[in-house]
């Protein structure tokens, strides 16, 4: 649905594009290396090694259960970055908008290309994925103290629902 579009930074083109199969591996490093980044935004993340098979799995099957994809961005044909999007979720509870909409659940670029606009780059891939789909809204949820709350902020993201948590165990 995505074709490869290359956009230019310092010289630089960084290409964006579907994934394939081939891409399982570097994909599968990109997923472990966000998880292990938000570790410092919930001491309820576990290493990633004690989850990343069967989180991984976990993203595969919900973008093949609801329509969904993974978009890749890439630099010189090494994966840097990737947005897991939910194509076509239902409403969770009968007092929400019944209409299906587009969940990103996962968005990750690799350090050294932060701040490139590169994670903007996938964000805008990801919301024509879900227009192209029909849906008349995407979400996304984000930790509390993450910094990319801003960039969202910025494309238009607003905050709709915040939870909060308590430990009960101490």
């Amino acid at each position: 649905m995505t074709a490869p579009v290359g956009i230019r930074y310092i010289g630089r083109v960084i290409n964006y594009r579907t994934w394939t199969e081939e891409d399982t591996e570097a994909l599968r490093r990109l997923v472990a290396a966000l998880h292990d980044a938000m570790r410092p935004y919930d001491e309820n993340y576990p290493p990633a090694p004690e989850i990343i098979e069967q989180y991984f799995q976990y993203l595969r099957s919900t973008v093949a259960d609801t329509s969904g994809t993974f978009l890749l961005a890439e630099d010189d044909g090494r994966v840097i970055g990737f947005v897991c999007v939910f194509g076509l979720i239902e409403p969770f509870s009968p007092d929400e908008e019944p209409t299906k909409y587009t969940f990103i659940s996962d968005l990750y670029v690799e350090p050294e290309y932060q701040g490139r606009d590169i994670g903007k780059g996938l964000l805008e891939r990801a919301e024509a994925y879900g227009r192209a789909l029909g849906v008349p809204r995407i979400e996304l949820a984000v930790h509390a103290a993450n910094a990319a709350r801003d960039l969202y902020a910025h494309l238009g993201y607003r905050p709709r629902m915040v939870i909060m948590t308590k430990r009960l165990d101490e």
